[in-house]
């Protein structure tokens, strides 16, 4: 991963093409569209050494990423199993949903998904895990989402802290309406920047982190994303 490549873009949702900086962390600046209100990272890391990032030890490293995933499964299993339970009156009530876990990990959310009786599928970027659940028995595809010709119509669908990763967030939420069930549910969870613990912190905030994390919601901008796509 070459940090140095970096690549200056649009508003990732309205593409406007007028910001003004809201903060700069390690180099790196967080602006806000002068139109949209939308805050993200310009310029950013490139697409190819974005999708890099997720396959060089992301998963036990101090810069980026986690450490020591893998030691937190029970706390992390906990979290996917509320979030899934909060979203159970938007879910239609019948076993053997086609359940599909964007960014999966080491598969944790798939656990609960078949411990609801639902057919679990994941998407990971990282090769080492991707070929762990594989040998596990679980159906996971190890590719980019917008490159992945999929095979089902998923029932649910879930991105637990993803969507604040996406570049070309309107490819991504167009790709997930096309592979969403009929009366199926898109469950996502991503840092709120309108939250008070992010006008507390300011650029201290935890969620800033700006190799990573390139996107900045608030609860309308995700609407509005979702709703136009």
């Amino acid at each position: 991963m070459d940090l140095s490549k970096r690549e200056a873009v649009n508003c990732p949702l309205c593409h406007a093409n007028h910001f003004r900086e809201k903060f700069e962390i390690d180099s790196w600046k967080i602006v806000e569209c002068e139109e949209c209100h939308f805050i993200y990272v310009n310029p950013r890391l490139e697409k190819n050494e974005l999708l890099r990032l997720y396959n060089e030890n992301y998963f036990d490293n101090e810069q980026v990423g986690y450490l020591h995933y893998r030691e937190s499964r029970e706390l992390r299993k906990k979290n996917f199993s509320k979030w899934v339970e909060d979203a159970m009156p938007f879910i239609r009530k019948e076993k053997n949903l086609n359940a599909l876990d964007i960014g999966c990990a080491a598969g944790y959310c798939l656990e609960v998904f078949s411990e609801r009786g639902w057919k679990p599928f994941g998407v990971e970027l990282n090769s080492d895990y991707a070929a762990g659940l594989l040998r596990d028995g679980y159906k996971v595809y190890n590719a980019p989402l917008l490159d992945i010709s999929f095979e089902e119509k998923y029932h649910v669908i879930t991105l637990f802290d993803v969507v604040e990763h996406l570049a070309d967030l309107r490819k991504h939420f167009d790709k997930l309406n096309s592979i969403v069930a009929e009366n199926g549910a898109i469950i996502i969870i991503t840092p709120d920047y309108n939250s008070l613990q992010r006008k507390l912190f300011g650029k201290k905030w935890f969620q800033f982190k700006p190799i990573e994390h390139i996107n900045y919601f608030s609860l309308d901008s995700i609407t509005r994303l979702a709703t136009e796509a």
